[in-house]
């Protein structure tokens, strides 16, 4: 029997993070269409800060968001492997969650947070969300075909972006 996709509800994720405290910052696919890409995505990318801490109320929302685990018991995440892995994926009631500890081309939460803005995005949010350049230079240093697109188009937005901040200054 296939599984049964999940409905994907961003705001909701970014909600229970945020209720639950976690140091974060947005970034790949949902991070690039706040920053006003076209590209749409299904799935939720964070960086989160590192800090024993934070993992611990990265762990609680993570719970919140999985409810049980199929075998019934508690969701426990390994903090150890989450550090060792590129990418966590974790299917929750609200879509996929990736947790990356460090982005292709980036030293991970500390190096995005420098230029990371908070964005007014719905719903009273404003989460963190890594810089355009930021989001160029990781996916430019991924170089997976199936981004040759997605990339040209970011670098597309970044362009605009930059000219629009130009047009603004000289006002």
């Amino acid at each position: 029997m296939a599984e049964e996709q999940k409905p994907f509800d961003p705001l909701e994720m970014l909600r229970v993070l945020d209720q639950h405290q976690v140091a974060y910052i947005v970034v790949g696919g949902f991070a690039a269409v706040i920053q006003g890409s076209p590209d749409l995505t299904d799935n939720l990318d964070i960086v989160p800060q590192m800090r024993p801490d934070n993992l611990e109320r990265l762990a609680g929302a993570v719970e919140a968001l999985v409810g049980r685990a199929p075998d019934g018991g508690e969701v426990n995440l390994d903090f150890d492997a989450l550090r060792d892995a590129q990418i966590t994926r974790i299917a929750t009631s609200r879509g996929e969650l990736h947790v990356v500890p460090e982005p292709a081309g980036t030293r991970g939460y500390d190096d995005l947070r420098r230029k990371a803005t908070r964005e007014p995005i719905a719903r009273r949010l404003r989460p963190q969300v890594a810089a355009l350049p930021d989001l160029v230079r990781s996916m430019h240093e991924r170089a997976r075909p199936e981004d040759e697109g997605r990339l040209r188009r970011l670098r597309r937005v970044a362009e605009l972006s930059r000219t629009d901040d130009r047009l603004r200054r000289s006002r």
